[in-house]
């Protein structure tokens, strides 16, 4: 078992909040059908799930361990081949989850979507990498087939990119580069594979992705780096002049992506770090980064990763509904490879009752963010549980 600084009282309550609502993921009222739900369970159970992983690794509890096997049985129920459903836009039948979306590109389409995948599958693999052999032999053995024909239903569609020696997807969706933070869950997914079962093909695509990453990163003039949300393949979209929000020519396309998205771009490289195939140097210039360009305030966020491209969040009004504020949860998790990120973010979080009115309560994220500062070796519980 894991060693923990939160107290028995208050990992109960954390378990208790996860587990019911691991419990209630497919019963929840939704104006999807199964078959359609892919997005909408990933976002929840990528970090519910992961939380779950650590609550069970680190407490030992069966009942846990159960919940998570029922979860994986119901997503091979409710997953594309089960339900005898083609994608509509790759015209094949998919081992993983499909999607509807209705937004501009969309044109009513059913498919299914690489960060869908890879972000259902990495609880999967953090568990596998968590308790390894000590799993029932039934179980383990299904979470690596299901890893597997996750992955491998997309694998066909990554493409290489010779001026980097690395590779990243095209979106099935609008037929542009895959946002950075879609590619690097399936990449992350792939890494962790690679350390699960020690396949290279997994390995290709993890160093592959992780090189596109690297090619991308725009070296700014305060000794941090950025990258764009989707970098084009030859990189144009990061070589820009300082933007202003307000001011003429901002142009949210190019330059740095936005600070939530950050939150899901790093997945790739903490995968990385946790398999071995890279070390902390990378990590943490990272993590210098985000906190430099990214926290710029006690109570303030830059809504986007470079210092180049300036939009203090409190005066971005019209797009309030659109930031994802629990994502910057995930920069705790660059707090090993930072020491001033752990407090900078908690100062944050405890100012900033607009964003987070529960702390680290509420939402799938910020869930997830708990548990690891529960359990890792350097976290601290968070006060408000």
């Amino acid at each position: 078992m894991n060693s923990t600084s939160a107290g028995a009282d208050q990992i109960e309550r954390l378990k208790a909040s996860v587990a019911g609502h691991v419990a209630t993921l497919f019963t929840r009222p939704s104006s999807l059908k199964f078959g359609e739900r892919g997005r909408e369970w990933s976002w929840r159970w990528g970090y519910w799930g992961r939380a779950l992983s650590k609550l069970y690794c680190a407490t030992g509890d069966p009942d846990l361990l159960a919940l998570f096997d029922q979860t994986h049985q119901g997503f091979r129920a409710y997953r594309d081949d089960s339900l005898r459903l083609r994608d509509d836009l790759r015209g094949r039948v998919m081992k993983t989850w499909g999607t509807r979306l209705r937004g501009q590109n969309d044109k009513g389409h059913r498919a299914c979507e690489v960060e869908t995948t890879g972000l259902l599958l990495l609880p999967y693999t953090d568990l596998l990498l968590r308790a390894g052999d000590e799993l029932p032999e039934n179980l383990r053995a299904g979470l690596i087939e299901t890893v597997r024909q996750g992955l491998d239903a997309h694998a066909r569609e990554f493409l290489e990119h010779p001026p980097s020696d690395g590779g990243y997807f095209v979106s099935e969706w609008t037929g542009g580069v895959e946002p950075l933070n879609h590619t690097h869950l399936y990449a992350a997914v792939a890494a962790e594979a690679f350390g699960i079962t020690g396949e290279e093909r997994y390995l290709k695509i993890a160093q592959q992705a992780y090189a596109f990453f690297r090619h991308n990163w725009f070296e700014e003039e305060n000794r941090t780096v950025s990258w764009a949300y989707a970098p084009t393949p030859d990189s144009s979209n990061m070589m820009h002049a300082p933007q202003v929000f307000g001011q003429p020519g901002f142009d949210h396309a190019v330059g740095g992506e936005l600070f939530f998205k950050a939150g899901v771009t790093i997945e790739l490289p903490l995968a990385m770090y946790r398999i071995g195939l890279i070390d902390r140097t990378d990590l943490e210039l990272i993590a210098a980064s985000l906190r430099q360009n990214v926290l710029v305030g006690r109570t303030t966020v830059n809504m986007y990763i470079s210092p180049r491209k300036i939009l203090p969040d409190r005066l971005q009004k019209r797009q309030t509904q659109m930031i994802k504020p629990e994502y910057i949860s995930m920069y705790y998790r660059l707090a090993p490879f930072d020491p001033f990120m752990e407090g900078r973010l908690d100062t944050l979080i405890d100012a900033r009752t607009d964003w987070f009115p529960d702390g680290l309560k509420d939402g799938s994220a910020a869930l997830f963010a708990a548990a690891f500062r529960a359990f890792e070796p350097r976290g601290r519980f968070y006060h408000t549980w």
